[in-house]
């Protein structure tokens, strides 16, 4: 069974604004080069026959490895994206950021 690693951006690397700091680090389990998805959690989803709640849509982001971690915080950089495609990723980022009812998690894959 995979395991999951919940966390947050918390920041970003002002002389590289390619990478984001998250709120997890070796206290949790981080280790360099360990890869994982950003992604945010979008509207419910409801059986439409039992009325259950079967748990909300996964709008990936980003898929991200581990550059450096410390006890309590790491640096992810993005291990997918070619160097074009940074400047949309990291304003994605940056807006839900700045909005804070917007929650990213972290998943290992």
């Amino acid at each position: 069974m995979t395991e999951i690693l919940n966390g947050k951006v918390i920041g970003f690397i002002d002389k590289d604004p390619y990478k984001v700091v998250i709120n997890i680090g070796i206290t949790r389990g981080v280790k360099v080069g360990m890869p994982f998805i950003i992604y945010y959690e979008g509207e419910k989803v409801i059986d439409p026959d039992t009325k259950e709640e079967l748990g909300k849509l996964e709008y990936i982001k980003a898929k991200v490895k581990v550059s450096q971690v410390a006890e309590k915080y790491s640096i992810l950089e993005s291990n997918e994206f070619e160097v074009d495609q940074y400047p949309s990723f990291i304003k994605q980022i940056a807006n839900a950021y700045k909005d804070k009812e917007t929650t990213f998690n972290f998943s290992k894959k």
